[in-house]
């Protein structure tokens, strides 16, 4: 499997598929990692709440590839944020990861009712400065919060990730990145799989449309990126692996789940909250949503 690479704003080039791995233990994380590499992939995104760095570098260390041939994504949890205790976080996720540096170290969620971005974002310039990581980015910013960090800091940030799938594509999020020269990257791309395939607003039938091929795709297995139509790379054994694809412009990572796990469709009435975005096209809707700010949102703004 041949994945492309996009080049980051400081010239670090990323690769635009990745394995995620939140909700996944140490031992099932080092199976699924190294298996992974195996199979291709070359990004593998874990973060120091999911709880599972030391899985994730045992598999990487199992897969036995050269360390410039794995782009490692961490993150700061929200508990560690602020200059010193951004700083001592990363060192110990490298203790657990078994390495020496990472490849993009990101800021969790931005929790603005801590007001602790900032001097966390001043900690991560100065991890960058030191080789601890080649590349520093966000994750779940809104535009708000990065217009802060411009206005307050030097370095514009590599990466902002953020949720990003068929069902909610964040056209003006991604646009505003973009013009910041920020790559955005997705997680959670193929979200509620039963949702998209029994309930999506965009109609796997409409051939004109990209939502559509892409839910088509993703209802079938064979979820691939809409540039690029070609049959999605082979995905771990064992697992019902949702991927991070990309098109020209952002990037994507993926969630581990157990063969054998299921999980039951969302409410109606949570459905509803999510699709009452102005990002998102109109779709016929039944009943009325108590609350319609869209879950990332309310997330940011109040640091769940």
């Amino acid at each position: 499997m041949s994945v492309p690479n996009l080049t980051l704003n400081n010239g670090v080039e990323m690769p635009q598929l990745g394995l995620g791995t939140a909700r996944s233990g140490d031992e099932e994380i080092r199976r699924l990692v190294a298996e992974a590499l195996d199979l291709g992939y070359r990004l593998i995104d874990t973060a120091a709440k999911y709880e599972n760095e030391a899985g994730v570098g045992r598999g990487i260390a199992d897969a036995g590839l050269p360390r410039d041939e794995v782009f490692v994504t961490t993150k700061l949890r929200g508990a560690e944020q602020g200059y010193e205790s951004a700083t001592k976080a990363l060192d110990a996720s490298l203790r657990r990861l078994g390495l020496d540096h990472v490849d993009l170290y990101l800021i969790h969620w931005p929790l603005p009712r801590l007001d602790k971005y900032v001097e966390s974002w001043r900690a991560l310039e100065e991890l960058l400065a030191q080789g601890k990581t080649r590349a520093i980015g966000v994750s779940n910013f809104l535009p708000e919060h990065l217009d802060r960090l411009a206005a307050e800091s030097a370095t514009v940030p590599a990466v902002n990730q953020i949720e990003l799938h068929p069902r909610w594509p964040q056209a003006r999020t991604r646009a505003d990145n973009a013009t910041r020269g920020i790559v955005t990257q997705a997680w959670s791309p193929w979200p509620m799989q039963e949702q998209l395939c029994w309930r999506s607003p965009y109609s796997p039938t409409s051939p004109a449309s990209t939502a559509g091929r892409l839910v088509r795709s993703c209802c079938a297995g064979t979820c691939s990126s809409a540039s690029r139509p070609s049959p999605s790379p082979p995905i771990p054994t064992d697992s019902a692996r949702i991927w991070r694809s990309s098109t020209s412009n952002w990037t994507t990572t993926t969630c581990p789940r157990s063969p054998d796990s299921t999980r039951a469709p969302r409410s109606a009435t949570r459905t509803r909250q999510r699709t009452r975005s102005t990002d998102r096209p109109s779709a016929p809707q039944s009943g009325t949503a108590s609350d319609p700010v869209p879950r990332c949102r309310r997330r940011a703004a109040n640091g769940w």
